[in-house]
């Protein structure tokens, strides 16, 4: 095998191994976006329930006061 066959080998290899790591970066993000969103959602959900658990304290703390 002369060099120059060598090195377009290499070259195609590397070429590949390029595309498929954008391929595999684009997936990625798109993955990370999708679990930003879903963590967001949750952050509010939770956020929800937090203000309901504590409305819900705080009347039963006025019933008891009073």
């Amino acid at each position: 095998m002369a060099d120059q066959d060598f090195r377009e080998r290499v070259l195609e290899a590397l070429s590949r191994i390029e595309t498929q790591a954008r391929e595999n970066n684009a997936r990625l993000e798109k993955r990370l976006d999708s679990l930003d969103t879903r963590v967001g959602t949750l952050e509010r959900d939770v956020g929800w329930i937090k203000g309901k658990l504590e409305g819900k304290q705080e009347g039963s703390g006025t019933v008891l006061i009073f």
